[in-house]
């Protein structure tokens, strides 16, 4: 994966091996996951892990339920500072 800012190489190779939370966190509101490394930001935008680039909305529509039925986003996940 390249990382946008900087056109280097990034591959999240052992996703079972490294913590989500060095790379990733949620948005305040819960709906979108924001790579905090370039590493992150990389797999972000390559997977369209916010629907970003196909705009359906499919994927925020359904972690907007998952939120209103107190599945989503997980605990133990960190999430945006204000």
């Amino acid at each position: 994966m390249r990382c946008l800012r900087r056109g280097n190489l990034h591959i999240w190779d052992a996703p079972r091996k490294q913590e989500w939370s060095e790379h990733f966190v949620w948005s305040t509101d819960g709906l979108r996951i924001i790579g905090v490394t370039s590493t992150g930001r990389a797999t972000c935008h390559r997977l369209d892990l916010n629907d970003e680039r196909h705009n359906e909305g499919s994927i925020v529509k359904a972690r907007r339920l998952w939120i209103r039925g107190g599945w989503h986003p997980p605990q133990k996940d960190p999430r945006q500072q204000r």
